[in-house]
């Protein structure tokens, strides 16, 4: 989205609302030893004075690995004759260090040899159990240090410095402005906090010197605090230096400011994201501003030995500056906020031979126009992911602006204004953890988009109205994303080239995270007309292969057993032709069947098993053809009333699909038919009492 450069010189002639100190320096190793991955502190004394400390000495912490690994660590000054090293080390095990200085004079700058040792985490942060984060092996996406995948879920807080309140808030339920929205984010399940600082702004500046002399006193007392409860929440802070317009006449003040981060911060969990929109809008100015920003990421990449992950905040229109270049580790694209991103855009991205791991980092703010709502939301997220993005940064107008009231509106951009106390609980950020829980359940990293040659889908339907299939290569596991604008039923759609394999069927409610379990399937013939979608909302559908060749075991073992409905009496709510009559759905042939007349409405039939008894049942194993069924009801008689046992969706196209429930009795059982496409055709219906399955899965899938 565009911002002017009249916002950040306001910015840096006003500078930001200053909030009450509240320092919390990181901890100095206990009996020098430090957990793996958490961040420690060395305090330095000078013994010398400097006129500018920040810019005549460099010091810098060399500490060597029980590998024999080294790791740099650049110090910080932080105000008077204090420097400090903050370090995590990446190895357990006893480590060694030692501080130089560029001015060897200075005794309390350059120290003797010292040791200190690395032990486990014992927290349940999964990026200090994991480790920092680097590109995966082939490329797709960003992993922790011990290979495993990330799955990026962002917020957006480009104001989180200047308008994010450390110790004060305006909404009774919490102290802290700044802390809530953390919270709520972790609590979510969110794993990035994505921020920038704006580098010439004077507040880290001494008065008259920006660019010349640092303030230590405004990061000791208002970052540092911030900082450390990102990370101390399990957060990874994806970082900037500003915008665009920023690096204008300002390429040797934000470099030097880079190398300032890094000392400070650079021991965190961190993705360093350069800037934000860094070549602007302006075409005049554009080789001016990607060129000083290459400045600014090749600073940091000199400084940060960890060498977590670098990146540039794009602008709007799907550029490709930077590829290819040794810094730049992943693509920040953004979809903006005019409507949903065409998929090819990623798709480009992704398929290049030559690019990085390519994510969606700014697309479709909620309420940042009245027009865009958690739909859009969440639709634009899921079809970014599905074209190929290893994640999702969210955004919600009155949170990335840090709007504080009704008042504060310097920095809305639309007509839109929320506060940041109403923008928390947008229906949209619970959306998101929706779609985290979904990924993250299933081996997303192996995912890859399938434009072609996984599915057949009618020419005529839109970029907005086709489904996006990943699936992994072997076909194991495959995910479709259906927009509320596709029905199968209308635009019937195949998935193709799908292996010999038996596959558990599950849709997933991108609204509620509900899961339908819509039973197993043998998709031998490698190809699946897709089924029809529970309602006609967007959906997610999960086939995963459980098996590779031969029956269900579950419906082998129920097969085995007495068919309870053999020899019984029949009736339905009408048969058709007399050869289609009730009785040849419980006649054990496969090839005759039950279809009561097509002129009838679809909801209103029924066929019913009479025992003349009571009989328990506690399975039944259905077969139809063409997957007529979207609904239906097994309901028992109990001698009083009709109870239902069992409600589903799908019907086992040709083969049987087993459907276990609490055990029942009863004198009859009805197949209730209460959504289809077409009248029923029933190949076979049998039931079973099987005690000595799982009812603990079954109670599951149900």
């Amino acid at each position: 989205m565009r911002r002017t450069a009249a916002l950040f010189v306001w910015l840096w002639v006003f500078g930001p609302w200053l909030m009450p100190p509240s320092a919390q320096a990181a901890p100095a190793p206990a009996g020098n030893t430090t957990e793996q991955w958490r961040v420690f502190e060395i305090t330095l004394t000078s013994t010398r004075a400097y006129a500018n400390p920040f810019a005549d000495v460099s010091v810098t912490a060399v500490f060597t690995s029980p590998s024999g690994l080294t790791l740099q660590r650049p110090a910080f000054w932080d105000g008077g004759d204090t420097w400090k090293v903050r370090a995590a080390l990446t190895e357990v095990g006893r480590w060694t260090y030692r501080v130089t200085a560029s001015d060897p004079a200075n005794a309390g700058l350059n120290t003797a040899l010292a040791a200190v040792r690395c032990i486990p985490y014992t927290g349940r942060q999964a990026i200090y159990q994991h480790g920092f984060l680097q590109v995966s092996a082939n490329r797709r996406y960003l992993a922790h240090a011990n290979g495993l995948p990330f799955f990026w879920l962002g917020d957006t807080h480009w104001f989180f410095d200047l308008n994010e309140h450390w110790d004060t808030s305006n909404d009774p339920r919490w102290p802290s402005q700044f802390r809530a929205l953390v919270d709520r984010r972790v609590q979510q399940g969110f794993s990035v906090y994505q921020s920038v600082i704006f580098g010439p702004s004077p507040s880290y500046w001494a008065p008259g010197e920006v660019g010349e002399r640092i303030n230590p006193d405004y990061f000791r007392d208002q970052l540092d605090p911030k900082l450390a409860y990102i990370a101390d929440q399990g957060l990874v802070n994806a970082f900037g230096l500003g915008f665009h317009s920023n690096i204008d006449n300002n390429v040797t003040t934000l470099v030097r400011l880079a190398r300032y981060l890094v000392a400070r911060y650079g021991a965190y969990p961190m993705v360093w994201i350069t800037g934000g929109e860094v070549a602007g809008y302006d075409p005049a100015q554009e080789a001016a501003r990607l060129d000083g920003w290459r400045q600014v990421a090749l600073a940091i990449d000199a400084a940060d030995d960890y060498h977590q992950p670098q990146s540039a905040h794009y602008t709007n229109d799907f550029p490709t500056y930077y590829q290819g270049e040794s810094w730049f580790d992943f693509t920040m694209v953004q979809g903006g906020h005019a409507g949903l991103a065409d998929t090819a855009n990623y798709r480009a991205y992704y398929q290049a031979a030559d690019y990085v791991p390519l994510l969606e980092a700014e697309s479709n703010y909620e309420g940042f126009f009245a027009n865009i709502t958690a739909e859009v939301v969440r639709v634009a997220a899921y079809r970014a992911i599905q074209a190929g993005s290893f994640g999702y940064t969210y955004g919600a107008q009155g949170i990335w602006n840090a709007t504080w009231d009704e008042a504060d509106t310097a920095n809305d951009f639309t007509t839109a204004h929320w506060n940041w106390f109403e923008a928390i609980d947008f229906p949209g950020g619970a959306q998101m953890t929706y779609l985290a829980r979904f990924y993250r359940r299933l081996p997303w990293a192996t995912l890859a988009p399938r434009p072609a040659g996984w599915a057949d889908f009618p020419p005529q339907l839109s970029d907005a109205d086709r489904p996006l299939v990943k699936a992994d290569e072997a076909g194991t596991n495959v995910v479709v994303y259906f927009p509320a604008s596709y029905d199968p039923a209308e635009l019937a759609g195949t998935l193709v080239n799908l292996p010999d394999q038996t596959y558990n069927l599950r849709w997933y409610n991108p609204r509620t995270g509900r899961w339908l379990y819509a039973g197993a399937a043998r998709l031998g013939v490698g190809q699946w007309r897709i089924e029809p979608k529970p309602d006609g909302a967007d959906w997610l559908l999960w086939l995963e292969a459980t098996r590779p060749t031969g029956p269900d075991p579950d419906l082998a073992r129920a097969q085995a057993q007495p068919n309870l409905a053999a020899g019984q009496q029949y009736r339905s709510s009408m048969d058709g032709a007399a050869e289609h009559g009730a009785a040849k759905a419980f006649d054990g042939d496969p090839a005759t069947y039950w279809q009561p007349a097509a002129t009838e409405p679809y909801a209103a039939h029924w066929l019913e098993v009479d025992f003349g008894r009571p009989v328990t049942i506690t399975a039944a194993a259905i077969s139809e053809e063409d997957y007529h069924t979207r609904g239906f009801r097994l309901d028992m008689w109990t001698g009083a009333a009709w109870e239902t046992a069992y409600t589903g969706h799908l019907i086992g196209h040709l083969q049987p699909r087993l459907f276990q429930f609490p055990a029942r009795a009863g004198s009859r059982v009805r197949l209730v038919f209460t959504t289809g496409v077409a009248t029923p055709l029933i190949l076979e219906w049998a039931l079973y009492d099987l005690p000595d399955l799982d009812q603990g899965r079954a109670a599951w899938k149900k």
